[in-house]
């Protein structure tokens, strides 16, 4: 049997007709949806002017189909698919699944305007397939615009921050998180500038997908210990700092205004220095402050001890304070007691056999100190 050739017109063919009227519908909404998200929650001109010429881009690839040939063809009344409700179709847990579902509706939507379309209007499959492309970076856009513009509200919500090393599972990566843990630092002196990389693209995707299948309320932050290049690489949230490490001043200038900037300390000097930071043009987000307790995680480590952290509380410091240092469930109420509310743990959670459980534990804590 030979192949058909296209034809330049639909004509006759309601029901390819009726295919098209209704991929260009879904996809004319998602893209309006995007953009008002953009427009009116973002305030990124540059981002809202893509996504403009976008839709005009898109409406001029339906252009291609008449009016006459779509509305001839339309009976909404009789589609069998419209009285199907989607799993979750009224429930939506976060912005980002908004965006998440908008941007899989449209994609599907210029797929199958680009593979319907071929039987017909070659041009219009031509046109089709290049904004569907397009469409992959301008989510990767989005997304990038929206997990950065709750960083300040997100960290401000952590109470618990767990350090983990390159060899943690994604699976108990996520009862960590469910169990309450706001904040991850990717920390690991033995790895490889590759191995951090990989197992930090690893960790973001798995926080991007956690957010957009609402599994947990907020995404969870993404630090990478000490590298500034490499938090920029893996797409991580921010950076975090030691006193012999770059720079705050030069870290910011590596990772931008929209990345979060740690920066460790032992004493009231270095606290002292560090508030010129958090009010100069590095712009300290968040300090550690230990350690509190001996610790194995660190050899090295400064035994900073339970007075700094009440004497750093005393200095009314405007940004989140995390005590760090061989805090764990037996000796967190003394922690809290000095009046420091976060904390930041490493073997605490991570070197027992249910890290979720033991993650719950010291989140519960918190939770009720508050309470």
């Amino acid at each position: 049997m030979s192949e058909s050739k296209p034809n330049s017109s639909l004509g006759a063919d309601r029901s390819l007709c009726r295919v098209l009227d209704a991929a260009a519908d879904r996809g004319r909404e998602a893209v309006r949806v995007i953009e008002d998200a953009v427009r009116f929650l973002s305030d990124d001109a540059a981002l809202d002017a893509r996504l403009k010429r976008f839709r005009h881009e898109f409406a001029a690839l339906t252009a291609l189909l008449s009016w006459d040939e779509r509305l001839t063809s339309r009976d909404s009344a009789s589609d069998v698919g419209s009285v199907l409700e989607g799993a979750g179709e009224y429930n939506r847990s976060s912005l980002g699944t908004i965006l998440a579902a908008n941007f899989c509706r449209l994609q599907e939507s210029l797929r199958s305007l680009e593979e319907f379309s071929k039987l017909a209007k070659p041009e219009m499959a031509r046109r089709a397939e290049r904004l569907r492309y397009e469409s992959y970076t301008i989510q990767k856009e989005t997304h990038a615009v929206f997990s950065s513009a709750d960083r300040p509200e997100r960290l401000a919500a952590a109470r618990l921050y767990v350090l983990v090393t390159c060899a943690v599972s994604d699976d108990d990566v996520e009862k960590i998180a469910l169990a309450g843990a706001g904040i991850f630092q990717l920390r690991d002196k033995n790895a490889t500038d590759r191995e951090v990389y990989t197992a930090g693209r690893r960790l973001t995707a798995l926080f991007d997908r956690m957010a957009d299948s609402g599994i947990v309320p907020k995404r969870p932050l993404l630090i990478v210990n000490d590298r500034a290049d490499l938090a920029v690489a893996v797409g991580a949230d921010g950076v975090h700092l030691g006193q012999t490490e770059l720079p705050a001043c030069e870290a910011r200038r590596i990772i931008g205004p929209g990345m979060i900037l740690g920066l460790s300390t032992s004493d009231i000097d270095q606290a002292q220095k560090a508030l010129v930071e958090i009010n100069g043009p590095a712009r300290v987000d968040y300090l550690g402050a230990g350690s509190v307790f001996p610790t194995a995680t660190k050899a090295d480590a400064r035994n900073a001890g339970l007075a700094y952290l009440r004497a750093l509380v005393s200095l009314s410091i405007p940004v989140p304070v995390f005590a760090i240092g061989g805090i764990n469930a037996g000796n967190l109420a003394q922690v809290l007691e000095t009046g420091c509310s976060r904390i930041c743990v490493a073997s605490a959670v991570t070197s027992r056999a249910d890290m979720g459980r033991a993650a719950k534990e010291l989140h519960t804590i918190l939770v009720q100190r508050e309470e």
